[in-house]
């Protein structure tokens, strides 16, 4: 599948306003707890560096599923890119990030959040709290005939509509920047085994 998604911030006093804009305009889809381990292609902390590999791969568990993801194209703060999901058993999530280190992917970040999805004008939006941040992701998966940039105008014209803001470039970068400088945000399976990053995070598993 593909996806044309956008991204911009939500003020934490503003959160509630736009969640009770949704559960009163649009239907409700899920509450998503997710953890995710968000591999760099690279070995750096330079956005700038990674985002010219499209590689964007991810393990990650959500409401007890777990998957292993990658997106594949450009990145930032609009997205026009295929993304391809394979499940796995939940209990071989630990596995999974010890084979992923074998392969050579052991460096990224270590994400987790509380998620509530809607649908409004056959747009995904999701409302993203973290323990850094809250912001919006909205999205729309298309096919091959489909034209993006189309789809791309037509959410921006929606989340103006709502009065939702889209991430500039630089805020975006800077906003990940700041997040990967917190202590315990990245991970590096040359150092530490994810066995005891786990131990932090058991509510999810």
């Amino acid at each position: 599948m593909q996806e044309v998604e956008v991204r911009g911030p939500l003020k934490e006093k503003d959160f509630d306003k736009i969640f009770q804009f949704f559960k009163s305009n649009a239907t409700f889809i899920e509450e998503r707890d997710r953890f995710s381990l968000i591999y760099f292609p690279k070995d750096t902390l330079d956005l700038k560096k990674m985002q010219d590999d499209p590689r964007d791969l991810r393990l990650r568990v959500t409401n007890k599923k777990a998957e292993l993801v990658i997106k594949y194209g450009r990145w930032g703060v609009k997205d026009n890119r295929r993304e391809i999901s394979i499940p796995i058993p939940l209990e071989k999530f630990d596995e999974t990030a010890e084979l992923l280190h074998y392969l050579g992917w052991s460096f990224g970040s270590v994400f987790a959040t509380k998620t509530f999805v809607f649908k409004h004008k056959n747009i995904e939006f999701a409302l993203v709290k973290n323990k850094h941040l809250c912001y919006f992701e909205a999205e729309r998966v298309i096919g091959k005939n489909e034209n993006p940039e189309k789809t791309m105008k037509e959410i921006e014209k929606t989340c103006d509509k709502i009065g939702l803001s889209i991430f500039s470039e630089k805020e975006y970068f800077e906003l990940m920047d700041k997040i990967n400088s917190s202590p315990g945000a990245l991970f590096d399976f040359r150092k530490r085994e994810f066995s005891e990053i786990k131990q932090e995070y058991l509510e999810y598993f």
